[in-house]
């Protein structure tokens, strides 16, 4: 047998450990050469799957000194004498990557655990160390640093046997009699010293469950594949034990986490208290001001985090292990172009999730209609008491249910999203709604803008909703998938689920199903009967019937902002659609609205074209109100005519309001993005409620 190892430890699988028995010579630098020595150290970590970087040893005295590990000190005394830390007799460390090694010839040799925290420890135990409190001063030290003793792991390893650890000294036997039964014996004149059952009460007393500790019954003195002083006097051959924690990427315990962009939707919060409770270092970095963010603080007051507020486009990020970038920070930005060639992985608070979570999962993405899609599924699964999250300004980092590993949990996911998403989401199903020009101020074409949209079926997803309509078909990428489902706005030989003459049709097997007329809709505005179709076949592919389908269908009231109608005022109807943000989803609302319509419209440019929207608007012969912006100036361009542009919403809905007449519809339909003006199309759309509300 070459190495030794643990039963109570072998269950975690990140976790490498073992002691080296004498099939492995020389471990110790005691008259041998350096490169011999770190040559025969790196063939038994091999046998661990430990590089020989990795291992880090303090120069034992025998004593009860304590020494925290820091990353710095990673590969201290691994390859010559010269580099051991300073005397300690007992090593721990949070850090990941770090191989605690401690020297036996009869010693005891600990290893401690802590799942919870990612906490590791070796110690050497010898009786001088034993007597002088090494255990539970090694203890106390990891309490101290927020291990509980209930959820420690501990493994007693090969050491000299009660048997063969004898002395006729009374003196000496005396120093143990306060440790209890079964630690000193007496056989004719003679005191035997149990040190396993020493360490173990020791471990018992402070709080470690009987269940958790593993001791290795092997004697070193008798077996003779172990070094031992008792048995062959002084010898430079050396047991050694050595403990080692491999984290994997988006495991965070007691590594440096960096959140790039707190914001103030959700996931930036998120991020933080699922780093802080994993026991990370944990520092935030946003650009904006604390005044700004001042909500997200106040979420997170009584963290340990360090923040660094008003932060510098140019300015290289902390020192980090792991970056999770806020949805809004850009891929090639310059601090995480940096990082990343600095050794940091990039990462996003749904790739957090989806490590630390098995639940079955809904995805759904689009250009369009993908909050009102995921609001709709959900409601339509109700029964099953779904987690609604993801780009919802909810993250699923903060909901416990949605990692309970059997709550369906619906993701709405936009495509800033999923460029920071290095973790396969591999959903149960997945939804694309539709792709039109959106974006293209960050994804540059079209083409990259659906190779985007396309990783949310990256790894093994399950079927998959796909629109024959739309420009999908035209700029997706090439892909392999498992089972694909067609939606379209009109009868297609491919289609699974289409509308045709005010009705949505199923394709149930060969048969084509009238499922319900679109009148029984609570919402008829065209983004909301191709939405309908969506879902109806998301049902039918979850495994509903078509009775549940059709009452989910009935009864789902919409989503607000999304061509909500917030008010009627003297026969005026006021329709709030601040999520139309491209000029696609824009002329769809305006499409939507019967009689005559004062739109208001514009915004901050997605470098996205204009003119299709400028000729609805004339087509429509709709009276438009333009918000300030780079967009309102192509709009304006494109329609070859002068008309008003305002500065802010309430002076938008004012004028509306003044050029008005009963039966019009004023419709807030931007077509464009909403920052200058606002802080996000949210607070556009909850400032346009406002200024409404406040007509008389």
């Amino acid at each position: 047998m070459k190495v030794l190892h643990s039963r109570i430890l072998k269950r975690f699988p990140g976790l490498r450990h073992g002691t080296a028995t004498l099939a492995y010579q020389p471990l110790t630098f005691h008259g041998h050469k350096s490169a011999v020595v770190a040559a025969v150290r790196e063939r038994f970590l091999r046998s661990l799957d430990i590089p020989l970087a990795e291992l880090t040893l303090a120069r034992q005295v025998h004593g009860s000194h304590i020494h925290i590990v820091s990353d710095a000190e990673q590969g201290s005394g691994a390859k010559n004498s010269a580099t051991y830390l300073p005397a300690a007799d007992a090593l721990l460390t949070q850090w990941p990557n770090l191989a605690l090694g401690v020297f036996t010839a009869d010693c005891v040799p600990l290893l401690l655990h802590d799942p919870v925290t990612g906490w590791i420890g070796s110690v050497h135990a010898g009786w001088k160390g034993v007597v002088r409190g090494i255990v539970p001063k090694t203890l106390a030290t990891l309490q101290a640093h927020g291990v509980r003793m209930q959820d420690l792991r501990a493994w007693i390893g090969p050491c000299i046997c009660a048997r063969c650890f004898t002395s006729a000294d009374p003196q000496w036997a005396k120093q143990f009699f306060g440790f209890g039964n079964g630690v000193v014996t007496r056989k004719k004149n003679v005191y035997h010293i149990n040190l396993r059952a020493a360490v173990q009460q020791q471990l018992r007393l402070a709080g470690v469950r009987k269940q958790a500790i593993a001791t290795e019954g092997t004697c070193t003195k008798t077996n003779r594949w172990l070094a031992s002083v008792r048995r062959d006097g002084k010898t430079d051959k050396h047991n050694l034990t050595v403990i080692a924690r491999h984290a994997a990427p988006h495991d965070l315990r007691g590594k440096r986490v960096v959140v790039f962009g707190l914001g103030t939707l959700g996931g930036g919060v998120a991020s933080v208290r699922f780093a802080a409770a994993q026991h990370a270092q944990v520092q935030v970095v946003d650009a904006q001001s604390a005044a700004a963010l001042r909500p997200s603080r106040v979420a997170l007051k009584g963290l340990p985090v360090t923040y660094h507020f008003g932060w510098p486009e140019k300015k290289m990020l902390p020192p980090a292990d792991l970056i999770v970038a806020n949805p809004g920070v850009r891929p090639r930005h310059p601090a995480l172009v940096a990082a990343r060639k600095a050794g940091a992985r990039v990462t996003s608070d749904l790739a957090l999730y989806r490590a630390s979570s098995t639940n079955p999962i809904i995805a759904v993405t689009g250009t369009k209609g993908k909050t009102t899609v995921a609001n709709w599924i959900a409601h339509l699964l109700a029964k099953q008491q779904p987690i609604l999250a993801g780009n919802l300004q909810r993250s699923p980092l903060e909901i416990p249910k949605a990692r309970d590993g059997k709550t369906p949990v619906v993701l709405e996911v936009s495509s800033f999203q999923l460029e920071h998403c290095d973790v396969p989401l591999q959903p149960r199903l997945s939804i694309l709604t539709n792709l039109y020009a959106d974006h293209l101020n960050r994804h540059g074409t079209m083409r990259a803008y659906a190779k985007v949209k396309a990783q949310l079926f990256a790894g093994t997803p399950g079927p998959v909703i796909l629109p024959l309509d739309s420009a999908w078909r035209t700029f997706a990428p090439k892909l392999t998938l498992p089972k694909v489902y067609w939606t379209s706005d009109r009868p297609q030989r491919a289609a699974h689920a289409w509308l045709a003459a005010g009705w949505i049709m199923l394709r149930v097997g060969q048969r084509a199903v009238r499922l319900l007329q679109t009148k029984h809709l609570r919402g008829h505005d065209v983004a909301m009967l191709r939405n309908a179709v969506t879902v109806a076949l998301a049902g039918k592919v979850l495994g509903l019937s078509l009775a549940d389908i059709r009452k989910g269908l009935r009864s789902f009231r919409g989503v607000p902002q999304r061509f909500e109608v917030i008010r009627k005022l003297k026969g005026r109807t006021f329709i709030n659609s601040t999520t139309a943000t491209n000029p696609v989803a824009a002329i769809a609302a305006l499409q939507s609205v019967p009689g005559r319509c004062i739109l208001i419209a514009g915004g901050a440019s997605k470098h996205l074209p204009m003119h299709a929207f400028a000729q609805a608007i004339r087509l429509r012969q709709a009276l438009p109100i333009f918000l300030a912006g780079s967009a309102t100036g192509q709009l304006l361009a494109a329609l070859h005519a002068k008309h008003p542009v305002v500065q802010s919403m309430q002076a938008a809905v004012a004028l509306a309001w003044r050029s008005s007449k009963p039966g019009d519809t004023i419709l807030l339909a931007p077509g464009a993005a909403s920052f200058g003006m606002f802080r996000n199309e949210f607070d556009r759309g909850a400032q346009f409620t406002r200024a409404v509300q406040k007509l008389r």
